[in-house]
């Protein structure tokens, strides 16, 4: 019997089952250790597209399987498209990393559960096109008219496609995209702000606002709207649709100066000052000292202007429009000397009337107004000053009796 053990444990050991536990243990530190360096390295991570991806809401137990994969993918497209691009080089492999999840996932499902898909898709092309593969993305728009030539979402995409390579005829596909029965509030923001690219602002606005009433209330439409209303100097109708974008994470500095410009117009003055030094706290842009400094004069916070505008001639590239502006304010304080230091410079950067009539302002509110010399006065003989008059002539031009005030009575 000890003979048979011994036998069977000699067995173990020569085909290295006696050591399987503390092999295993090195195994797994092995593989860990390998996928940090892959984490650390490798952008590309391909995806089960039967399992959704983690963070992202579970899907209903009653979608198809197109369904499911269609909305991870766009869950993880729009976390990417989240990530801030102006954070840095980490925030862009972040967005990489993103778009390469959504893309794979989108090929494994074409290409292993159903090829001849036409939900997934144009999820996979939109993924292709953030990436910049755009001889792929438009092999996958192909398959997909090919399999539904009448796919809103395809014309949209072919007109992207379009646009990322530069070409012509990109509206147009916006176009039928928009008027498709398939369209959805999407498209039609989409198309609206195609519009605006071309300078057609009414009928932008109309595709915009048609996708606000159905419930679209993302970024292009809410700025598109707002910008339209500036530009025609609706600024009360500006202001909430900004006033909804700052209050957003992460809002851009083109929304809040838009929405301090808005605030100023609409008479909402410690508001407005309140935004732009929003902005100043979050990134020091010299240029906007001067809508600051604006809004403060208005505040009659004459000294504070006054600094604002100099600070910002000091190191604004607009110094000659800040120095004129500093020049004003400093004048209404009575520092004259500041006052001509700022003109002086706005006189040497630029040639402008109102530039040289301040200039000569504060130059006589400083040092006096020039000194006019006269000419002793002298009258000229009668017969001159009859000369001169309406109806004299030299037969006329003889001494006269009549008071010397009468000789200016005459209309």
């Amino acid at each position: 019997m000890d003979d048979v053990k011994a036998k069977k444990k000699a067995a173990s050991r020569q085909s290295g089952q006696g050591d399987a536990p503390k092999r295993s243990w090195k195994t797994k530190a092995l593989l860990l250790a390998t996928a940090a360096v892959i984490g650390a390295t490798i952008y590309v991570v391909v995806w089960d597209p039967m399992k959704p991806p983690e963070n992202l809401p579970t899907t209903d137990a009653g979608l198809t399987t197109g369904e499911r994969v269609r909305r991870s993918i766009e869950g993880i497209i729009a976390q990417a498209d989240a990530v801030d691009p102006r954070g840095g080089s980490a925030n862009l492999a972040a967005r990489q990393v993103g778009y390469e999840k959504a893309a794979e996932l989108g090929r494994q499902f074409v290409r292993l559960t159903d090829p001849r898909d036409v939900l997934v898709r144009p999820v996979l092309a939109m993924a292709l096109l953030r990436l910049g593969r755009l001889d792929e993305a438009e092999k996958t728009l192909a398959d997909l008219m090919a399999l539904a030539p009448r796919s809103a979402e395809g014309m949209l995409l072919q007109a992207e496609l379009i646009e990322a390579r530069g070409g012509q005829g990109a509206l147009e596909w916006f176009r039928r995209a928009a008027e498709s029965d398939q369209a959805t509030p999407e498209i039609w923001a989409r198309y609206g702000t195609a519009l605006l690219s071309v300078e057609q602002y009414d009928r932008g606005e109309t595709m915009l606002l048609k996708a606000f009433r159905a419930g679209n209330k993302g970024h292009q439409v809410l700025w598109g709207l707002a910008m339209l209303a500036m530009k025609t100097g609706r600024y009360d109708q500006a202001e909430p649709r900004l006033a909804e974008l700052a209050a957003r994470i992460g809002p851009s500095m083109r929304v809040l100066v838009m929405l301090a410009e808005c605030q100023k117009e609409n008479g909402k003055l410690a508001e407005s000052e309140k935004t732009l030094r929003r902005v100043l706290a979050r990134t020091e842009v010299p240029e906007l000292y001067i809508p600051l400094g604006d809004v403060l004069q208005l505040q009659k916070k004459y000294p504070e202007a006054a600094e604002t505008f100099a600070k910002a001639a000091e190191t604004s590239a607009l110094n000659a429009v800040a120095s004129f502006k500093a020049a004003r304010v400093y004048y209404l304080l009575d520092r004259y000397g500041l006052a001509m230091k700022y003109i002086d410079r706005a006189a040497a950067l630029v040639d402008d009337p109102q530039v040289q009539k301040w200039r000569r302002k504060i130059e006589d509110a400083r040092f006096g107004p020039p000194e006019v010399k006269t000419s002793p006065l002298r009258l000229p003989p009668p017969s001159t000053v009859l000369g001169g008059l309406p109806g004299a002539d030299a037969n006329t031009a003889a001494p006269t009796t009549k008071p010397a005030g009468g000789l200016l009575d005459f209309k």
